[in-house]
């Protein structure tokens, strides 16, 4: 691997096939781990951070809804 684009181009199918022999318990151990993540990131937040993060979250779910329709 001797630039970034092979390694790239590795990791993707890498992943893939780390995705495809994944078992349930290891998806919700790395959901689990990325949610606690979360949570801290948000309750660190301050009021106002916490507001435009809602609204945030909100749009996105309105613009989502929308393309189901």
């Amino acid at each position: 691997m001797k630039n970034k684009q092979d390694r790239n181009a590795y990791m993707k199918e890498y992943m893939k096939k780390y995705r495809a022999t994944m078992n349930e318990y290891t998806y919700k151990k790395i959901r689990e781990r990325e949610n606690h993540h979360l949570r801290m990131k948000y309750h660190a937040m301050s009021q106002e951070e916490k507001n435009a993060y809602y609204q945030k979250i909100v749009l996105y779910k309105k613009k989502k809804s929308f393309i189901n329709e």
